[in-house]
């Protein structure tokens, strides 16, 4: 069995394997051979590198049990092999783990995904002291964006599972055994704390926060039910996390309840809890936050919802919520202010009781009704401080353009037009968002992502809105500050040195700085550094548009010029065929032109099953399955994409088709 860095695994081989598995786990599950069945799935989790199949069993199979048996094979092997592991592949593991329980959040049996997160969290465990800060920050906004509800009720489950799942890990009672010596959990466990266990508390509240309104409804019975039950299950495992501020080796247990009532064993185990001592950077999140009273009326409210039912006490809701009670109840040590300190002025709307003009800004902002502007869209420490300072500016409409330079008395005798357009004056709404070479460059760079946008009417509105465009993109957020910056460097060039507007070379800046900016933020992250900034002196890439019926494509180069064009008449047949024939024609030709010397090809298909069928062939017909083999054997490095377009964006492939039909 390959490892996943061999991308040529055969899928013969592959699916022969998944065969074996589900064959020894249905064996198993009906008692026949039991011996043979079980050393067959123990030969896949010591094969060495067994990632590759184990993927495709999970990504594959119908088999829960053999998921699962998968799933186990991957952390035996990854545990086992760490060390030969490359950055990449280690990465690679936890994120192909994290991306499957996401996406597959509403289908599989619950026991295969918890199966699945908890091998992600194991991993995240095992390379937590190789992974830099920012590779973590990378695999915990993806996390945090499931938590908030991004992708669903049932993401948002699977991301508080998760984080159940590696504070479970990361626990001295509860880790799993890695074959490493004391000192390497305890360094987990110490690094954790400190610098994300209340981050993942906050997180779990803010889902439970985001759903109360609507499980308190009366008559309701809905899937934001599971969302709240597990975030209060993870705040109750957090404060049961044994904190360093604990001076006692062990923690003592009280019973909560007064004394001289009887209690059976069952009775007193359930009501005896632990001391709870997470020290004094917790106050804010657990005293001066409003928290207690929150769950209190959480409480209250499912209580009066549910007693009409009889089932109240438990209701699995009501118990977690009840035991986090508890748990509040039993916060003692630093948390909680000496009674030898004198008495002192607080700064109520700041956590530490420390006055600051940021804490200053956000209660006025509140209590006036504000935006969120500031926060979602100036200061995001994405782009150099003097940036953030000029889109401050541009917030506030305070740029100094030649329109607000002659409200001021400067004389500017005629020279009042946009330089860009030279039609209308210079005004910020005009430069930055209404000038038609501006909104030509807006809508070039968010046409990499496949969208066409209306421009709001202002900066601001721009920047208020831009993040929920794409609240999952990394990169998406640089964008503006990028634009905006490039807009008004170009517009200096031009006015004050005499250059010439090249609108190629101001998109060709635009992508070369967004670039740069991401990787000055995440310098580790996987990003394809030619295709988003592209060589405006060379055709670096050149695009291919087919159609079906006749085949007919086109080959263009990155600036939309054509190189060449084709057109063959191939009979009847059905229109995924004649794609697909279309597709490995244009690659054909491709690599037979001098192009493919300089060059890497992007295949545009207005073919939504021909696509599908390259990138997942296990889903093509038996009868053009052999047409996809021969399609993936001529595949090179040199073929960088094949992605869908719009067919009303293939008209010019679709005409030459056509000429070959008659």
């Amino acid at each position: 069995m390959q490892g996943f860095s061999d991308g040529g695994a055969d899928l013969g081989q592959l699916q022969t394997t998944m065969h074996h598995i589900e064959v020894a786990c249905a064996s198993i599950q009906m008692h026949i051979n039991p011996a043979a069945a079980e050393a067959t799935i123990l030969a896949l989790s010591q094969s060495p590198q067994p990632y590759t199949a184990c993927r495709f069993i999970l990504e594959n199979s119908q088999v829960p049990n053999a998921r699962f048996q998968a799933a186990a094979a991957i952390r035996d092997a990854a545990i086992r092999e760490w060390s030969s592991l490359s950055t990449e592949e280690r990465r690679s593991l936890i994120s192909f783990c994290l991306c499957f329980v996401m996406q597959h959040a509403s289908l599989l049996e619950g026991y295969v995904l918890a199966k699945v997160s908890s091998v992600a969290a194991q991993l995240m465990k095992r390379g937590w002291l190789d992974f830099t800060e920012t590779e973590k920050e990378a695999f915990f906004y993806q996390v945090n964006q499931a938590i908030l509800g991004a992708h669903g009720v049932d993401v948002q489950f699977i991301g508080v599972n998760f984080l159940e799942s590696l504070v479970s890990e990361f626990s001295p009672s509860t880790s799993s055994a890695m074959g490493l010596p004391r000192e390497f959990h305890e360094q987990c466990r110490t690094s954790l704390e400190l610098n994300y266990l209340k981050m993942f508390y906050c997180w779990a509240r803010d889902a439970a926060l985001s759903v109360t309104n609507k499980i308190i409804e009366p008559n309701s019975v809905i899937p934001e039910v599971k969302v709240c039950t597990a975030a209060l299950r993870l705040m109750l495992q957090i404060l049961n996390w044994e904190f360093r501020n604990d001076t006692t080796s062990m923690k003592a247990g009280i019973d909560v309840f007064s004394a001289g009532v009887r209690h059976d064993s069952a009775s007193s185990k359930r009501s005896e809890c632990v001391l709870v001592q997470p020290g004094p950077a917790w106050f804010d999140v657990l005293i001066s936050s409003g928290h207690v009273s929150w769950l209190l009326s959480l409480y209250a409210a499912l209580r009066r919802k549910f007693s009409r039912e009889g089932y109240w006490i438990d209701c699995p809701i009501a118990v977690s919520a009840r035991k986090l009670i508890v748990q509040l109840c039993s916060l003692t040590g630093t948390i909680f202010p000496s009674d030898s300190v004198e008495d002192f002025l607080s700064w109520s709307a700041s956590g530490d009781g420390l006055f600051s003009v940021k804490s200053c800004r956000k209660a006025l902002g509140k209590e006036a009704g504000g935006s969120d502007l500031w926060s979602k869209g100036v200061w995001l420490g994405l782009s150099p401080p003097r940036v953030e300072a000029f889109i401050w500016q541009l917030a506030h409409q305070k740029i100094a353009v030649k329109v607000e330079l002659a409200k001021r008395g400067m004389s500017l005798e005629e020279d009042i037009l946009c330089p860009f357009c030279k039609e209308h004056e210079e005004s910020v709404q005009h430069l930055f968002i209404t000038c038609f070479v501006v909104w030509e460059l807006w809508n070039k760079v968010v046409s990499l992502w496949d969208l066409s946008i209306v421009l709001p009417q202002d900066p601001p509105s721009l920047l208020n809105s831009w993040g929920s465009l794409r609240v999952n993109s990394l990169i998406w957020k640089f964008i503006p500050g990028v634009v905006f910056w490039s807009i008004w460097k170009a517009r200096n060039a031009i006015v004050f040195e005499g250059l010439n507007l090249d609108r190629l070379s101001l998109f060709f800046i635009v992508r070369f700085r967004l670039f740069k900016w991401f990787l000055a933020k995440y310098p580790k992250f996987p990003i394809l550094e030619d295709l988003l900034i592209g060589d405006p002196s060379l055709a670096d890439a050149v695009r291919l548009n087919d159609s079906v019926g006749g085949i007919g494509g086109i080959l263009r180069d990155w600036n939309n010029c054509t190189l060449l064009t084709f057109s063959e008449n191939i009979g009847q047949g059905p229109p995924p065929v004649a794609e697909l024939k279309a597709i490995k024609r244009g690659i054909e030709i491709f690599l037979a032109s001098r192009w493919s010397a300089v060059s890497r090809l992007v295949v545009e298909s207005d073919c939504k099953s021909a696509v599908e069928w390259i990138h997942y062939p296990s889903l093509a017909p038996v009868f053009i399955l052999p047409l996809v083999k021969e399609i993936l054997l001529i595949l090179s490095e040199k073929v960088v994409l094949i992605r869908l377009i719009p067919r009303a964006c293939n008209g010019e492939a679709d005409s030459l088709a056509k000429k070959e039909i008659g």
